[in-house]
């Protein structure tokens, strides 16, 4: 794997450092489009890559506030249908554009001739919430697999809330996620930690838990 730059192995080790003004925001966004570039490529002193990565591939802290809107109306109507609605009916009370569908979702929605057809599984980044280590925590995850099982997590969770059993709880105990950045999160399922975190909280919260 080539390096980001002379002072840095990667992306990431760049960004921590770097402070927080137009130039640096502006890399990351660029960065976001063309993961597998360097600094001298990001900062225009050599060529960047000829093909951009498609928008519905970009990791959601590289979209504009607008686009992260659409991403998630994306994924909600994804979502619905994957679970069996009217996909027409979805559409138009989601008040969402098919061409902007198309464009954050990609290759996972055809329309054609006023017939639409999903995915079963996707690998669009999106930003989910995880209760980890006595916190929630957020964290992008690389596909709907991953989104799905902190949905299945958050459902066992609250059923635990709800009734105080925790048997659900069980068999996430061993699961981790890796994240787009590589690194790995386990769920906690300790009862205890689980009432410490919502004790925290102010008022209820509530996540939309299959990541749209």
């Amino acid at each position: 794997m080539k390096r980001f730059s002379d002072q840095f192995s990667t992306f990431f080790d760049w960004e921590k450092q770097s402070k927080t003004t137009s130039y640096a925001k502006r890399i990351s966004r660029l960065h976001y489009f063309y993961p597998n570039s360097t600094l001298s490529q990001l900062t225009g002193k050599q060529r960047l890559p000829n093909r951009k990565l498609s928008v519905h591939l970009v990791d959601p802290r590289g979209l504009r506030p607008s686009e992260k809107v659409l991403r998630k109306t994306s994924l909600s109507v994804l979502n619905r249908i994957r679970r069996g609605e009217n996909p027409r009916n979805i559409i138009n009370d989601s008040q969402i554009s098919e061409k902007n569908l198309l464009k954050h979702l990609g290759n996972n929605i055809k329309i054609k001739n006023n017939i639409i057809k999903v995915t079963k599984t996707d690998k669009i980044p999106r930003l989910m919430i995880i209760s980890e280590n006595g916190k929630e925590v957020p964290i992008i995850v690389k596909n709907s697999k991953d989104a799905s099982k902190i949905g299945e997590y958050h459902n066992a969770k609250r059923q635990f809330l709800e009734t105080g059993k925790s048997s659900g709880l069980k068999k996430f105990k061993k699961i981790k996620i890796k994240d787009t950045d590589g690194k790995s999160h386990q769920f906690e399922t300790s009862p205890k930690k689980i009432i410490e975190i919502e004790d925290r909280k102010e008022e209820p919260e509530f996540f939309d838990i299959y990541g749209s």
